[in-house]
């Protein structure tokens, strides 16, 4: 048996910083939490009312899709402190899962904070099981929602997310060149200049997810066209249709807003996007949506977070185009840009040979964005293209900063 296989304080003789750094701080940590819950009602609604307050749903359930057909769907909860309908919000929230047919007796549910390492719209949690006698430490968790019926089963640190452009140069690259780990969520952004099929890598990988970019400044050498509609519901319309067809034709998972060219005095882009995204999710098209905004089109995607937060999953802030080389300046950068959307959706960004922060400096200002007080969710790399001449260095060491970075003991 290897020497780190043995939690710390193995047949407890915990030092005083092991007792705190790991089994006290795993057991309360601000993670989620996983239950089954038994499904109470009260004539033919649901009874979410509890001792201290109650469960009141926001927002509409989203669809859970699996071989292309819909299988159930999540429902958010926020719960109140009080009586109905007079309630004090709080930022405790529940994601309520319900199977599609005969689903209706228990529903696994996530319990989490806003304000900590709650699940993202969309993502998914699955990797091989690793049995290396170091789990985390759960208790039950009577207080959750003051309720009997609730019962932990058990606690995970929070997925990771890896997003990496692929094509925007037209240099000939594959997915399967690309190294993922299976313990992260993998996003490739596609460019659709590139000649592999994402199903083969999907199945190789189950954690690996395919959204198109649409849009962008160039691909290669073509300047691509403006955002600038004519008519906003046909638009929304035509894409809508567009979208569906291509998400079957490369069994895409998502999309990514990287519109860069804008026509001035134009208000239609939060409405347009963010009805598009709504729909695309309504309807089970896709699972997974993020914007891609840099430092001169804020303004736009600022309007565009604010009005459709909810239906927008990462933040792919371009911070290599604030031109910053520094880990503090990164990190002041990154502060900036977490006031302006959510900090726990906003990933860390690097151009590869490009522009900004270069080399391990990138990483330094990752483990000080983490000394500052932030999670780092995830990174995104500009782009496989060039990547692919450096062996993917920044991808290994990115996914390994994130596989080891979600407990600091």
């Amino acid at each position: 048996m290897g020497k780190n296989s043995l939690p710390p304080g193995f047949r407890f003789h915990p030092t005083d910083v092991g007792l705190m750094m790991y089994f006290l701080k795993r057991k309360t940590g601000n993670l989620k939490w996983f239950f089954y819950c038994p499904v109470e009602k009260k004539g033919t609604r649901s009874n979410r009312a509890t001792t201290d307050g109650y469960w009141k749903t926001t927002g509409w359930d989203k669809p859970v899709n699996h071989n292309n057909e819909v299988v159930g769907s999540i429902k958010t909860l926020v719960f109140h402190r009080g009586k109905a309908p007079r309630g004090e919000r709080t930022d405790w929230l529940i994601h309520e899962y319900k199977l599609k047919e005969k689903g209706d007796s228990y529903v696994p549910c996530v319990l989490f904070n806003k304000d900590g390492k709650g699940p993202k719209n969309g993502a998914q949690y699955e990797a091989p099981f690793k049995d290396d006698n170091s789990p985390p430490i759960v208790s039950i968790l009577e207080a959750a929602a003051s309720n009997e019926g609730f019962g932990v089963i058990w606690l995970l640190i929070d997925g990771k997310v890896m997003m990496e452009y692929i094509g925007a140069t037209g240099a000939p690259v594959r997915l399967d060149a690309v190294p993922i780990e299976d313990g992260i969520d993998f996003h490739f952004l596609l460019s659709f200049a590139i000649d592999s099929d994402p199903s083969a890598i999907k199945q190789s990988h189950p954690n690996v997810k395919a959204l198109a970019s649409l849009s962008g400044w160039s691909i290669g050498n073509k300047v691509l066209r403006w955002y600038n509609p004519v008519d906003v519901q046909r638009w929304i319309s035509n894409s809508f249709s567009s979208l569906l067809s291509i998400s079957r034709q490369y069994h895409l998972d998502g999309i990514d807003i990287d519109y860069e060219n804008f026509p001035r005095r134009n208000s239609t882009f939060a409405y347009c996007i963010g009805e598009l995204i709504t729909l695309l999710k309504n309807q089970s098209v896709i699972s997974v949506a993020t914007i891609a905004p840099y430092h001169k089109t804020t303004a736009p995607y600022i309007e565009l977070f604010e009005k459709y937060g909810e239906v927008i999953d990462f933040v792919n802030y371009q911070f290599y185009t604030d031109k910053v080389r520094k880990p503090r300046s990164y990190v002041e950068a990154f502060k900036l840009r977490a006031g302006e959307f959510d900090k726990d959706k906003l990933l860390a960004s690097y151009e590869v040979n490009g522009r900004g922060i270069q080399g391990d400096d990138f990483f330094a200002a990752l483990r000080l964005l983490e000394a500052n007080g932030f999670s780092v969710n995830g990174v995104m790399i500009f782009s496989a293209d060039a990547s692919s001449s450096n062996g993917y260095y920044y991808e290994k060491k990115s996914q390994d900063f994130l596989l080891n970075s979600t407990v600091s003991l």
